[in-house]
């Protein structure tokens, strides 16, 4: 609900209301339906490509027949509890809640494992070296962990053991399902993470392309070593919360490994930053605060690039460029305007001050928003063309203004423009 001087009722974004391909809808198990709930053309191509890569399951299905791998769901206790194991009972409880990103320090170990189960669990998962995996988030986080010493856990927690031998590339499934790209690929595809629930179960996990396996032994190596002093930072206590710069580089060698171009990138960061906080903090998300230069000019720079590599203007022809006519952060509106002709590349001005802007802008935004029946109002993006020019006038709200946002205007205004 929303109450304000201009609405009194549910206002309907048009980023909510999405055009599906009809030949599309009739694809069973089509991941489309998930993608345009949060995402947009790109981002579905985006997924349609990775869908054709290997996954994780048939291949650790063969390397626990081949190699003494293994993987499953941790212990029950709930009735009937008619089993036993005296390997299992001997064992300390790694609990849910005391299951940290990367690092669980030993000590974190409470009780023995109970006498009598109802299931036992995937037994091998529970000795190390293996990585444990929550059901749930961390933090509103996904959250995995190498773990060097043996421990059982319940089952809202997965285990996945390996070979001695092979405990770097657990290492590198671990930085893997942390990961940026792997928050990205589950929101845009499981049915019900950003629905209903914020829980991920194994099969969908394991429904990850199998990439890391694929990675260069360099890379393996990177990335290994940048959990390690993750975890490292972790086991000494540093006095340091923010492991965002160790992400940060262990997603950029995913991305590099993947062969992911910049708008490729963009739209798995924006997709992290503008849909999954969005679904998790809702309104108190960074994607609904007042859009900064910083921002704006990352947008300007995603437009006229996507334009200018689409359309092919030759050496004779004048690039598409655009400015920034109202940018203040009191106002409601920001407003872009792309000029598809001038041989001076238009320098970016930001906002005037005067009165008649500030009328101006009231005016356009009581125009966007559109009644559509009793208390239900539709919130509209405008594009005026007018000459060589298109305004692009939208809320000043970050989500709306992201790189992504550039590249699917673009997208639309060439579309417009070739069909005008």
């Amino acid at each position: 609900m929303l109450k304000n001087k201009l609405i009194d009722g549910i206002s309907i974004d048009v980023s909510d209301i999405k055009y599906i391909p009809r030949d599309e809808t009739s694809i069973q198990n089509t991941k489309i339906w998930k993608v345009a709930m949060w995402g947009g053309e790109r981002d579905f191509k985006l997924i349609q490509k990775l869908e054709g890569e290997d996954k994780l399951e048939p291949l650790l299905k063969k390397l626990k027949k081949e190699k003494g791998w293994s993987y499953g769901n941790g212990f029950q206790t709930s009735n009937p509890d008619d089993k036993k194991d005296k390997e299992i009972s001997a064992l300390k409880v790694l609990e849910t809640e005391r299951i940290e990103r990367y690092h669980v320090a030993k000590s974190n170990l409470r009780t023995k494992s109970p006498d009598r189960f109802r299931r036992l669990g995937d037994k091998r998962s529970y000795f190390a070296p293996h990585l444990v995996l929550k059901k749930g988030q961390k933090e509103k986080k996904f959250c995995a962990a190498f773990l060097d010493f043996d421990c059982a856990f319940r089952d809202g927690v997965y285990g996945i053991h390996a070979p001695k031998s092979e405990k770097e590339i657990l290492k590198v499934l671990t930085a893997y399902f942390n990961s940026s790209f792997a928050a990205y690929y589950l929101f845009m595809t499981i049915s019900s993470l950003g629905v209903e629930r914020e829980q991920v179960m194994l099969d969908e996990y394991l429904n990850l392309p199998a990439s890391p396996f694929l990675f260069s032994e360099t890379n393996k190596n990177k990335i290994a070593g940048l959990v390690d002093d993750i975890s490292e930072l972790k086991k000494n206590e540093v006095l340091i919360n923010d492991f965002s710069k160790f992400e940060k580089d262990i997603d950029t060698v995913i991305y590099s490994e993947l062969q992911f171009n910049k708008v490729e990138t963009a739209l798995i960061q924006d997709g992290i930053t503008y849909g999954l906080e969005s679904f998790l903090e809702g309104s108190d998300s960074q994607g609904y605060a007042p859009v900064s230069k910083s921002e704006l000019e990352k947008y300007c720079s995603a437009l006229e690039s996507t334009i200018n590599a689409t359309l092919s203007f030759n050496e004779d022809a004048s690039p598409a460029t655009s400015r920034i006519l109202e940018n203040r952060k009191s106002s409601p509106l920001i407003i872009i305007e792309l000029k598809f002709s001038g041989v001076v590349k238009i320098e970016r001005a930001f906002g005037g001050t005067a009165q008649d802007l500030n009328d101006l802008m009231k005016r356009i935004d009581a125009y966007s928003y559109e009644k559509h029946s009793e208390s239900i109002y539709f919130r509209k993006i405008i594009k005026y063309y007018e000459g060589d020019s298109v305004c692009v006038i939208k809320p000043n709200e970050k989500r709306y203004w992201s790189r992504s946002s550039g590249f699917n205007d673009a997208d639309e205004i060439i579309f417009e423009v070739l069909n005008s």
